[in-house]
């Protein structure tokens, strides 16, 4: 029964996110908004009839720490703060927010990248009960259709 608000201050790109969730048919449970959460460019936050009433916050922001106070407003108490920072200096500023918000338990971990390899493989193609070709006698999806597809592999 939950609901996504997603917020995004790229105008662009709010309303790319909105047509790809109703493509997908999840325009019901996820609404986009086109909002600075930070505030540099006027008010900011979340808006005021989510006060209170969040679960979760989750920031992937260039300045994160400019959306603590507003994230502090949303989130019901003793709930979750999660901020995506790939610099050392975003983690410490957004930390020393948190803590002057009276967030508890700040813990930081450090996400490595994971290098892939991508391995050629030969697949056979769906069968779709396609018509039978008159030369060859092979209808569509048959082995002799089938495509290479490339497969990606953790290492």
């Amino acid at each position: 029964n939950g609901h996504l608000h997603t917020f995004e201050f790229n105008e662009v790109r709010a309303g790319l996110a909105t047509e790809q969730f109703k493509k997908n048919k999840m325009d019901g449970v996820i609404t986009v908004q086109h909002r600075d959460v930070c505030g540099k460019n006027g008010e900011g936050g979340f808006g005021e009839e989510l006060n209170g009433k969040v679960d979760a916050v989750f920031l992937d922001l260039p300045e994160p720490w400019l959306a603590i106070s507003h994230a502090f407003s949303v989130l019901k108490a003793n709930k979750r703060l999660c901020s995506y920072s790939p610099c050392l200096e975003q983690v410490h500023k957004t930390c020393q927010e948190l803590r002057k918000f009276g967030f508890r338990s700040i813990s930081t971990v450090e996400m490595r990248e994971r290098a892939y390899s991508l391995v050629e493989a030969e697949l056979e193609g769906p069968k779709w009960g396609g018509a039978q070709k008159e030369a060859g006698g092979e209808g569509e999806g048959s082995p002799a259709d089938s495509k290479k597809r490339k497969r990606s592999e953790g290492e």
